[in-house]
């Protein structure tokens, strides 16, 4: 692990935009400026947006940790923290083949995949807690307290503090989410349930992610298409006006996905797919608990909020 420097600071242009923008980094300056949606796109009325403060540090993927406090992001080959408010790199780490990062939304904790497997990191150091977890698939309790590993056809619960296993879960998983009760849900191909779970329909799910404060849980799938559930059953099931979809991540009262691609990024409703807010040139896009955005990107990282101001 290494502590970063100080970058030097990037200006930011704060002149309200449409909140359908293109973020760009001209002149040394963020900004944003108008650009269209998506194809096929519902529009929800929203604010204009405007950066407020930005770092040249660039991400291709970003994960919120500690309500907020602490980002987790992901560039080729590095991952970084930054805290906030004020976007300041803290320290990175360098594991050979370093290709994801997932975050726990409340706490000091993260996961890092590498070459090596699946390792979990206290943050902001990123230094390990447990490593060795294997190739996966794993997920991390957004209070930090647990991770849960695939392991020969069950799902196998640890304390994030030790390694030590608290429980063990039959079923096998190409997927896994928890919620903050410590709710497992698990995908199988097509099929989205509680371990075990052996029917289900639609495409092949490629992520599942579960909402920390509600019984929501969300599936990505192969054919840009988002399933909701609450509670186990579906409520929402949609065409994702983003296609070719790189990510998704739900909110923590569960009432909005960002949805990631690597041309631009989205928030949307997520019930039903409506969109709020896109982001064009944005591979990484996160919403903080305070309704503020995080942007990044190849031109570096900024924070987007809300404004009444017509923009200009």
């Amino acid at each position: 692990m290494k502590r970063m420097a100080p970058p030097a600071r990037v200006r930011v242009e704060a002149a309200a935009a449409p909140p359908i923008a293109r973020i760009v980094r001209v002149d040394g300056a963020i900004r944003l400026i108008a650009d269209t949606p998506p194809a096929g796109a519902t529009l929800l009325d929203a604010s204009p947006i405007a950066p407020s403060v930005a770092s040249p540090v660039g991400v291709d993927c970003l994960e919120v940790c500690a309500g907020g406090r602490i980002l987790l992001g992901l560039s080729p080959g590095i991952a970084r923290t930054f805290s906030m408010p004020d976007l300041a790199p803290m320290f990175d780490r360098r594991p050979v083949g370093i290709d994801a990062v997932v975050g726990a939304t409340a706490a000091n904790a993260g996961l890092l995949h590498a070459d090596d497997g699946w390792r979990a990191v206290v943050l902001p150091s990123l230094g390990d807690r447990v490593a060795g977890l294997g190739p996966g698939p794993v997920a991390i309790r957004g209070d930090g307290r647990q991770v849960f590993v695939a392991d020969g056809g069950a799902i196998v619960e640890l304390q994030i503090a030790d390694g030590a296993q608290v429980a063990r879960h039959e079923g096998a998983a190409d997927h896994i989410a928890v919620q903050s009760d410590g709710t497992l849900s698990v995908a199988v191909g097509s099929t989205i349930g509680p371990p075990g779970a052996t029917s289900g329909d639609g495409a092949v799910v490629t992520q599942l992610v579960a909402a920390s404060d509600a019984d929501i849980v969300v599936a990505r799938r192969a054919d840009d298409t988002i399933s909701v559930f609450a509670a186990g059953e579906q409520i929402g099931h949609w065409t994702s006006c983003v296609t070719d979809m790189s990510g998704v991540a739900v909110s923590a009262d569960g009432q909005w996905l960002t949805v990631r691609s690597a041309v631009g990024s989205a928030v949307v409703r997520a019930v039903d797919g409506a969109l709020s807010t896109y982001v064009a040139g944005a591979p990484a896009l996160v919403l903080l608990p305070d309704g503020r955005l995080v942007a990044g990107g190849e031109w570096g990282t900024a924070i987007v909020i809300r404004t009444e101001e017509a923009p200009t």
